[in-house]
């Protein structure tokens, strides 16, 4: 069976074509929820999906984030008793304490649709001098940060500087597509 998968048609057509060739497993899962899911979990590991001309990878449940904070309104039921749902994300913060994947952190979260979103991060003290650099260019990669309230950085030292008037070196950035802005928060 071809399991490429390069738009809504392919993908429509895949997904028929692998329940009727499994019809005898699926009919006997269909109504028993956590069955039929994981069948379906590992019907999508099958799938190869190519957005031009390039395989995409797979990650099963990859969009989980740290904290998130959001609006909603009481779902609405339509007259086939099906929930409406009004909701949005207004913050989401992810704290990133490994220090070579707070970058992932920030690219995770540019794909994200919230009002506000945060990404604490950790640097080399012995690199911090760089730290606008490496985000400016972390930045160039960014598609959708200029289309939300606020998108921010907070970067700390990996060690406490112990005796120094602030331990943490924090430094807070909004980011933006054309780089960083540094905000002054310390009073």
């Amino acid at each position: 069976m071809n399991n490429k998968v390069s738009h809504l048609w392919d993908f429509c057509e895949t997904l028929h074509s692998n329940l009727m060739e499994d019809y005898n497993k699926v009919s006997s899962i269909y109504n028993n929820a956590r069955k039929y899911t994981e069948y379906i979990a590992k019907l999508m590991k099958k799938l190869e999906v190519v957005n031009d001309n390039q395989l995409s990878k797979y990650y099963p449940e990859y969009f989980t984030i740290d904290h998130t904070w959001w609006e909603t309104n009481k779902p609405k039921k339509t007259n086939k008793s099906v929930n409406l749902y009004d909701w949005k994300l207004t913050m989401v913060v992810e704290h990133e304490n490994d220090v070579m994947d707070w970058t992932y952190e920030v690219e995770k979260l540019d794909s994200i649709h919230a009002n506000l979103k945060i990404v604490i991060g950790y640097l080399p003290n012995k690199i911090r001098e760089n730290e606008e650099e490496i985000i400016a260019e972390q930045c160039k990669y960014l598609k959708h940060a200029d289309e939300v309230e606020m998108f921010a950085l907070i970067l700390m030292n990996c060690d406490l500087e112990e005796n120094s008037a602030d331990p943490f070196g924090m430094n807070c950035y909004v980011l933006h597509k054309d780089g960083p802005e540094k905000i002054d928060f310390k009073k």
